[in-house]
């Protein structure tokens, strides 16, 4: 790849995508000091992902425009190379982050943390760039309007179909499991910090596995397994909740851990897919525009997913001293892992997970 693309612009992919995994160097503080310090409810608790901040996408977008300039035969590759290392930045960010909670102020990491979009401005100072004017455009509708081109507009636009209706479907309830982890299974904060680099490690994993067994698969294929896995990951939640494995000798902790490993892993084959059509469907010039679009669906779907995570909340009456009912909401959880499936059609049949 060194050839394809260049030691510094690989250098500088690593370093935006590092930074932004290391952003999770703030998690476990934010989360304690929602839920100690301003004593916020679970379902309120769901509201912080609305403060989320977007993925960069001008580096999305130069990954795709420079797969698509060096070849195909490199597609995935620098997908894969900016994932790994955006896993690196989270394990040493949860490393970090559990140090910083036991020896630093809250205040101090927040400054901490709000120094890191200046390091990733500094980064953009080596970006060489020029804007794509109206040429470009000019080029793109005689190539879709050439009959003897392959029009990609059709695939792009049921994929990001499917994607807009697969993010409306599922409530997320992942804060309520942090307060049951942590009011009533008393895990600590540096185990559950050990968790996240666990899962961050198996990001890392997901993202091999795909790239050298799964981008050759049919997407639908892809996606099906994907769903299918989330769905198990959700029942192991809901045995962990009801204590069905305590009957069998197996820890709360283990519990934890393989599922938030294997959740990781698994949301990588939801998520490489899109990233690598994305790139390939896209017409010159419009890349950031697309990548755009791409991740305002994907951070509308989890404000949405926040939402719908906290009316469920609310409806079952969930608190910091009452879960009775926490399964029942990991089951309709669990419910909407698997609707998307019934979307797939939306998705041509004849696309994989690298080209279509």
């Amino acid at each position: 790849m060194r050839a394809a693309f260049g030691a510094s612009f690989l250098w500088l992919v690593c370093f935006i995508y590092f930074i932004q995994g290391f952003r999770s160097f703030v998690w476990t503080a934010v989360s304690y000091q929602m839920k100690d310090v301003m004593k916020l409810s679970p379902s309120a608790s769901q509201f912080s992902n609305l403060g989320s901040a977007m993925a960069d996408v001008v580096i999305d977008a130069m990954v795709a425009e420079a797969v698509r300039a060096a070849g195909p035969e490199f597609a995935g590759d620098l997908q894969s190379l900016s994932w790994s290392s955006m896993a690196v930045g989270g394990i040493f960010g949860n490393l970090l982050g559990g140090y910083a909670l036991s020896n630093l102020s809250i205040h101090v990491i927040y400054v901490v943390f709000s120094a890191l979009p200046f390091f990733q401005l500094l980064s953009c100072i080596f970006v060489e760039d020029s804007p794509k004017g109206l040429q470009s455009m000019v080029d793109k509708h005689k190539h879709v309007d050439d009959p003897s081109v392959p029009s990609a507009e059709t695939g792009s636009s049921e994929s990001f179909r499917y994607e807009v209706t697969r993010r409306r479907k599922v409530p997320n309830i992942s804060t309520v499991m942090f307060y049951y982890q942590t009011e009533v299974l008393h895990l600590e904060a540096s185990f559950l910090g050990t968790a996240r680099v666990i899962g961050w490690f198996s990001l890392m994993l997901g993202t091999y596995i795909y790239n050298r067994y799964f981008k050759h698969k049919k997407l639908r294929n892809i996606l099906v397994f994907a769903h299918v896995g989330l769905a198990i990951i959700s029942l192991l939640d809901i045995i962990l909740v009801s204590g069905l494995h305590v009957q069998y000798g197996i820890a709360d902790k283990y519990m934890v851990l393989w599922g938030s490993a294997l959740a990781d892993a698994i949301n990588q084959f939801k998520m490489m897919p899109f990233l690598i059509l994305s790139g390939q469907l896209c017409p010159p010039g419009i890349e950031g525009t697309l990548f755009a679009l791409f991740m305002s669906i994907n951070n509308f779907g989890s404000t949405l997913g926040s939402f719908l995570g906290a009316a469920l909340t609310s409806a079952l009456n969930i608190s910091t001293t009452q879960f009775d009912n926490l399964a029942l909401g990991l089951a309709v959880q669990t419910i909407g892992t698997l609707l998307p499936i019934g979307f797939l059609f939306l998705i041509p049949k004849e696309v994989t997970g690298l080209t279509s």
